[in-house]
């Protein structure tokens, strides 16, 4: 029997680390060259990674701050410093600034695996949600650009897991109170997202909640409340709802438009009909709606070429009897509490992006819904694996491995060859060569002119030439481009580059 138990075991273990190491090989192929070009973000992310490596400030001065200002706007500095240590290790160039998504990535599948076996207590069902989760276009597609959302699904995955764990062991609960609250220092999803999953699981566990030891359960909050202290007073400076005001539907112009052209065709009227509360009502409903369409999921995706490859949906298409299949299987087990939070994630992993504009296809702030939509979808094969007739159950499991294999190499094919070509613009391709000649070649020139008019230009120059960000620091003069620097010239002067 332990023989026997030992062989599972063994088997099991091999079985993760082959879909590991194709996790990884398929983030990390050709990863300097596809997606085409750094883009502004994944540029910010590098230098201020940089500047931080080099003087222990962000490029625009600040100590180790809470919250990062870059050119443009207030960002989550959670993985601006995991990017820090890949910088140092690769440089400053491609594969620096993306290891840390590609690490980020891997971790989240291995985080999936655990967490559906802690939830299910089934092998099976977990190698297989790691497995979909690894090939996956969606969290492949972000897991190979420097995309913060990578490294908010792994907390969020390893956050759940730890609760889970610590249900049985309350010593958990101080790691998982820890990981939950460094979320909202990711990605401004996780603003909303953390209370409602937390309030989500305090329904769903609340008599085990009680039966902690309480000592823990102090301990935990009190770690919590200081991790996120300091982000009350990035909300009350404005700093950490900055991103949002600009985005959120409360914010939509073109709603406030629409509201009074209807009200003046009424001649000043129709308030009852005509107002901010039934335009953000119908706005979020929309959003929310299409975040479960089989136009976003299985067909199109985010328009955004920058978040997907534009020709099919953030899942292969096979997915969708399969996640039908475990949506039923689901739904016959609502009674269990595994099941209640698989669907309560699902539920409210939409809401947030609902509530900005173009939120409901938007890849990046929805792809908190991968975890429920993946572990669906395996149970879906699962139960296709509990079929009895056995030449039925191999002809089902035939025809999805066949169609999945398929899906898998139409994606890659597309990714590597077409979607460079295609794509190159929303990657604001062609900076770094010029770039690269400044910085060999500066010493010949007095004065250097960038056009700033195609692309801000100004984080492309630091970026590539590996401006000494302690200089900068000295030079930053915020995110408005001066006026007049040269005679009907705005823009900004570093040095002798203007």
């Amino acid at each position: 029997m332990k023989l026997a138990l030992l062989s599972e075991k063994k088997k099991t273990l091999t079985l993760l680390l082959l879909i590991t190491l194709l996790a990884a090989c398929l983030r990390l192929w050709q990863l300097g060259v596809v997606p085409p070009a750094l883009f502004g973000d994944e540029l910010d992310v590098g230098y201020h990674a940089y500047s931080i490596l080099t003087t222990g400030k962000d490029y625009s001065g600040q100590f180790l701050p809470t919250y990062i200002r870059s050119l443009a706007e207030w960002r989550a500095p959670l993985f601006i410093y995991s990017a820090v240590p890949f910088i140092k290790l690769l440089g400053l160039n491609e594969l620096g600034v993306r290891a840390s998504a590609v690490f980020f990535g891997v971790l989240g599948i291995f985080f999936i695996y655990l967490l559906v076996k802690e939830l299910f207590d089934n092998q099976r069902l977990a190698l297989l949600a790691a497995l979909l989760l690894a090939i996956c276009p969606w969290h492949l597609h972000y897991s190979r650009a420097a995309y913060e959302v990578t490294l908010l699904l792994a907390l969020f995955l390893g956050g759940t897991l730890l609760f889970l764990k610590s249900l049985k062991k309350p010593a958990f609960l101080l790691p998982s109170a820890i990981v939950f609250a460094l979320t909202p220092y990711t990605y401004s999803t996780a603003n909303l997202f953390l209370p409602l999953l937390l309030f989500s699981i305090f329904l769903i566990f609340k008599k085990k909640i009680f039966k902690l030891d309480r000592r823990w359960m102090v301990i935990s909050f009190l770690a919590a409340l200081v991790i996120l202290s300091p982000l009350a007073k990035d909300l009350l400076s404005g700093q950490a709802g900055d991103r949002f005001s600009k985005i959120s539907i409360f914010g939509d112009e073109s709603l406030i438009e629409e509201i009074n052209f209807r009200r003046n065709q009424e001649g000043g009227g129709g308030r009852l009909f005509h107002n901010k509360a039934t335009a953000w009502g119908k706005a979020f409903t929309a959003n929310y709606l299409t975040s479960f369409s089989p136009q976003f999921l299985f067909l199109a995706g985010d328009p955004n070429p920058r978040h997907g490859v534009g020709v099919m949906g953030e899942l292969y298409i096979v997915l969708l009897p399969l996640l039908l299949i475990g949506s039923w299987v689901g739904l016959n087990n609502l009674k269990k509490q595994p099941y209640q939070l698989l669907f309560s994630w699902l539920i409210v992993s939409p809401i947030p992006s609902a509530l900005t504009q173009s939120g409901g296809n938007h890849a990046t702030r929805l792809f908190l819904m991968l975890p429920p939509l993946i572990i669906l979808s395996s149970m879906g094969i699962l139960q296709l694996l509990r079929i009895r007739t056995r030449r039925l159950r191999i002809v089902f499991l035939l025809l999805v491995s066949l169609f999945l294999l398929g899906e898998m190499i139409f994606y890659l094919h597309q990714y590597y060859t077409h979607y460079p070509k295609d794509s190159w613009r929303w990657w604001q391709a062609g900076y770094k060569e010029p770039m690269v000649y400044i910085r060999e070649n500066q010493d010949e020139y007095d004065r250097v002119l960038i056009n700033n008019t195609y692309d801000p230009a100004l984080i492309r120059l630091l970026f590539w030439t590996k401006y000494d960000p302690a200089q900068f620091h000295q030079e930053f003069m915020g995110d408005e481009a001066q006026k007049n620097i040269l005679s009907g010239f705005d823009g900004f002067k570093v040095d002798k580059f203007w």
